[in-house]
């Protein structure tokens, strides 16, 4: 944590192929699923991964660090970028492994999105 304030990160906005969903659990929260298995999603995702290694390394990062779970690779620029991008890749991009998220819902409903596929919200416009 002491070395947190030189910490950088990027995220990928991918514009899936596949799909997931969202149900109301009994007390009324909502309980997002899914997963990552459509073939254009995950070679999408691994194109990022690699995109923001390089970014990193080429920013002049010292470590990198695969967010995921457990078992996450790290690198330090005195070792071989190419292997630790492989390494990044192969981790599953699942439950218990690489870490998935979404900045915000995304769809054509304003009543069950947040914002359009460009990511513009649907109540507030240029945001």
């Amino acid at each position: 944590m002491s070395n947190f304030h030189h910490a950088a990160s990027f995220i990928a906005l991918l514009r899936d192929h596949g799909h997931g969903r969202v149900t109301i659990d009994r007390d009324g929260r909502a309980v997002p699923r899914y997963a990552l298995t459509d073939r254009l999603d995950l070679h999408n995702a691994r194109r990022a991964i690699e995109a923001q290694t390089r970014l990193h390394a080429a920013a002049g990062a010292n470590q990198i660090l695969a967010a995921a779970d457990h078992d996450a690779p790290a690198w330090a620029r005195s070792e071989d970028l190419e292997a630790f991008i492989a390494r990044a890749q192969g981790i599953p991009l699942r439950a218990g492994g690489g870490k998935l998220f979404s900045p915000h819902q995304m769809g054509r409903d304003p009543r069950t999105s947040v914002a359009d596929a460009w990511g513009q919200l649907h109540d507030i416009a240029g945001v």
